[in-house]
């Protein structure tokens, strides 16, 4: 006996609904790529040393890093954990912490005017270290802050360095060390398995004498 129209729409509701049960399943029950905390150890450690260079006895150490709290970030919280370790074993550790709330989807990045503030509360034998891109001031901003110029180094990853001019960033004296992606880089194959190698595999160091171009993926290592 021929099905009646009402039947056969509850048959094809049934049926789509099923269909979509089982995607569902799938995409859910389908294991994520486990994350590889590698290159994020290496730049945390690379950067507490970098950081250790610029400083004296008597500087403090500012961090501005985005809050993982609201959006979670392995990536940040596994430097973070590093960069502290680091500063420890010297005797050292972070003076004061300035969070970040940006969306996880966004670029992470310093409004210019708290990083105006942040530079103008710290000294100039400071080290501003900031986990989400270098301070970006307009001319105003600039005026404002003088001559003042803590010891800044960035991590300007990602599309960080394709928003911002780097070189003139640098050329105000704004910046001392930015680290850079190596975009083509793969899993290290040959690698040593010191932090300071695995993380000149994944990343680059660029100072005003000695960065060869801030393009991303370009210059000498």
């Amino acid at each position: 006996m021929p099905l009646r129209p009402s039947e056969k729409l509850k048959t094809a509701i049934g049926g789509s609904l099923v269909a979509v049960w089982l995607l569902w399943f799938f995409v859910l029950s389908k294991p994520s790529p486990p994350f590889d905390e590698t290159p994020h150890r290496a730049l945390g450690h690379v950067l507490a040393e970098e950081a250790l260079k610029l400083a004296t006895p008597d500087s403090k150490i500012i961090v501005i890093v985005r809050d993982t709290k609201t959006f979670r970030s392995p990536a940040i919280d596994t430097q973070m954990r590093v960069f502290r370790k680091v500063l420890a074993g010297k005797g050292k550790s972070i003076t004061d912490t300035q969070l970040i709330t940006a969306d996880a989807l966004r670029v992470p990045t310093v409004p210019p005017g708290d990083f105006l503030q942040i530079l103008g509360a710290s000294g100039d034998n400071d080290v501003v270290v900031s986990f989400t891109g270098p301070p970006a001031l307009t001319e105003a901003q600039l005026a404002k802050l003088g001559r003042k110029r803590p010891k800044v180094i960035a991590v300007c990853t990602g599309a960080v360095a394709r928003q911002v001019d780097l070189d003139q960033v640098f050329s105000r004296g704004l910046l001392h060390q930015a680290i850079l992606d190596r975009p083509d880089a793969g899993k290290p194959v040959n690698v040593p398995p010191d932090e300071r190698s695995i993380f000149e595999h994944f990343f680059r160091l660029a100072s005003p004498g000695s960065r060869g171009s801030t393009s991303p993926g370009k210059g000498a290592g």
